[in-house]
């Protein structure tokens, strides 16, 4: 893969290869690319357990929750998982919503394996399936037809590549360095102000961020283009995460 590749790549299992033979792949992010798949399709998760599943990753991949939090997450998501197969099997309709969540779930379970690149490959995979079964609702057929069929797949087009852009936000690209912060740049306002982001998920004010640095003499180019770009940001973003020293 070349820079130019790198920057439209639409296949994420691609880009998790590389980023993996690169070197520049990590576990945290991983982990958090996999929770950020499934908050691309939180409406259509309405159980608590597996949104829990998910909050206990992104707890466990910034260092704040530990390996018996992630397991009882895992065995509880699970659950849930199976409970959507059982109601399925006595469902003797299609009911494609049931289909759609039961993908959701299990990519939820997803987050919380073991495995940080077996969570983010799993899970996005599962994602991109929801968003097929998601966009089928509204020209439900039984059995499903070429309009379905034709629907689900551009869905599923358009998540894998929502998908390879949150992994772009969150590794940069291989083929450049990541950004330093001097420390002459981080002012208090702008280190209290890239917490909150984090921690309330605001990534809208990012440029604020931005602006803050510039302020402050920083001169990147890239690291502030990326801040001010309109994204999409999840937790785990490499600018973002320059400005707290995470990694």
């Amino acid at each position: 893969m070349n820079p130019a590749e790198w920057d439209t790549c639409c296949a994420p299992n691609e880009m998790l290869g590389f980023l993996r033979e690169s070197g520049r792949s990590s576990d945290r992010k991983l982990r958090l690319f996999a929770c950020a798949c499934v908050r691309e399709v939180w409406q259509l998760l309405a159980d608590d357990r597996s949104r829990q599943a998910v909050e206990v990753a992104e707890r466990y991949a910034d260092g704040s929750a530990d390996e018996l939090e992630l397991k009882a997450a895992r065995g509880l998501a699970q659950v849930a998982v199976r409970e959507t197969h059982v109601t399925a099997a006595f469902n003797r309709d299609r009911d494609i919503r049931l289909e759609a969540e039961t993908r959701v779930r299990e990519a939820t379970a997803d987050t919380v394996h073991r495995e940080a690149e077996t969570a983010a490959k799993s899970a996005a995979h599962r994602v991109a399936q929801a968003a097929a079964k998601e966009a089928w609702l509204p020209l439900q057929e039984t059995p499903p037809g070429a309009r379905t069929w034709v629907a689900g797949e551009a869905a599923r087009g358009a998540m894998l590549k929502a998908q390879c852009d949150l992994l772009r936000d969150l590794f940069g690209s291989p083929f450049r360095a990541l950004p330093v912060v001097e420390a002459t740049w981080q002012t208090p306002e702008v280190r209290g102000l890239a917490e909150t982001i984090y921690a309330q998920r605001s990534f809208g004010r990012l440029s604020e961020i931005a602006e803050g640095l510039a302020a402050a003499g920083c001169a990147d180019a890239d690291l502030l283009a990326h801040l001010r770009s309109p994204g999409p940001h999840a937790r785990g973003c490499f600018a973002l995460d320059a400005v707290l020293g995470k990694s």
